[in-house]
């Protein structure tokens, strides 16, 4: 494969991603509200763009079920049928199936082997607004949990610059989008999109995000730790030589090495959502596996913390969840024996 195509084919793996993400969120949010045409508008455009990249790489299996998923929400769009819950354990599950295929071909460049006929049957028959038979819908498989990792901070490479993490996650550009709407917005990366319109102003047209790959900003970030370095063995002299043009650009230049210092670590930064955002998903799944009823409510969802550390708050953050719904949360007629709601909240 030349070097352009493997890239085209790493960015559908990543928009892909994405998407799926963002699916799982929706699909969830759209169970409690069924008739918001906006999270319906959303899901139907992210199936209709896996649909058409599955179709530029000529990916059937993909292709094939985000088709008859497209075909679903096409009807629900339309209004021709109210969401249940059993069009979203049927749509969750070509989900997790496409997860499944997106994860094969980045490992191996091609769709694993797999038939998914009677699934794509249930959703076409959905569509059509028929009952079929039900199909076992496993729970989505859970995070893998590895051991609690230390919370210990990680020592800085270079002074004042701390070294970047090994992956960062940030928007990137969508392959295909909908002929008439712009794209659902997308989550997980192994790119680094610099949003160039932090400054802009709010009546102005963003610019465009501009994509950087991990080794130019890790570049970057050096530079800047350098500057740091260099400014630091620069100030003492502007004390022993009072030239005034001279200590004027030495405090030019602490200004400016300050603030590309702050810019540069804001690349590191990334919103806690990044973390919680798959967290409706693993509570429906597990509530419904236990016969509960759980929501989960986030608030905050902007805060920004350093990538290292969302990394290391992870795991447990799952650990926490999937002890609320286990053990925190009582049965629906348990709490209203006790004069609770029958949904418990998180």
């Amino acid at each position: 494969m030349e070097e352009s195509d493997e890239e085209i084919v790493l960015e559908f793996i990543l928009e892909a991603r994405e998407i799926l993400d963002a699916l799982d969120q929706d699909f969830v949010q759209l169970e409690l509200k069924p008739d918001d045409p906006k999270l319906i508008g959303n899901i139907f455009r992210g199936m209709h763009t896996l649909k058409g990249s599955s179709g530029v790489f000529a990916y059937k299996r993909l292709e094939k079920l985000a088709h008859a998923a497209e075909s679903l929400m096409s009807a629900l769009r339309e209004g021709a049928l109210q969401f249940d819950s059993n069009q979203a354990s049927s749509l969750l599950k070509a989900v997790d199936i496409i997860r499944d295929i997106v994860t094969n071909i980045d490992l191996h460049r091609l769709e694993p082997e797999g038939n998914d006929d009677a699934l794509v049957s249930n959703l076409l028959a959905l569509s059509q607004g028929l009952v079929p038979a039900p199909i076992a819908i496993a729970p989505a498989p859970s995070p893998a949990i590895a051991p609690m990792p230390s919370l210990a901070a990680p020592e800085p490479s270079v002074a004042a610059v701390a070294a970047p993490p090994a992956t960062q996650t940030l928007p990137a550009a969508p392959l295909a989008t909908d002929p008439d709407e712009s794209q659902h917005p997308d989550q997980d990366s192994t790119e680094i999109d610099v949003a160039k319109s932090r400054s802009a102003k709010p009546n102005e047209q963003a610019a465009a995000p501009v994509k950087v790959s991990l080794e130019v900003l890790d570049k970057l970030i050096n530079v800047a730790s350098e500057m740091v370095l260099a400014r630091n063995r620069l100030l003492p002299f502007a004390n022993v030589f009072r030239d005034p043009v001279f200590s004027s650009a030495v405090r030019s230049i602490d200004l400016l090495t300050r603030e590309l210092q702050e810019r540069m670590m804001t690349t590191r930064m990334e919103p806690i959502s990044q973390v919680w955002m798959k967290f409706p998903r693993l509570v429906r799944d597990i509530s419904a596996e236990l016969g509960k009823k759980v929501e989960v409510i986030q608030e905050g969802a902007d805060t920004e913390l350093d990538r290292t550390l969302l990394d290391t708050i992870r795991d447990p953050l799952i650990h926490i969840i999937r002890n609320c719904v286990d053990h925190g949360i009582e049965m629906p007629s348990s709490r209203l024996e006790n004069g609770k709601p029958e949904i418990g909240r998180i």
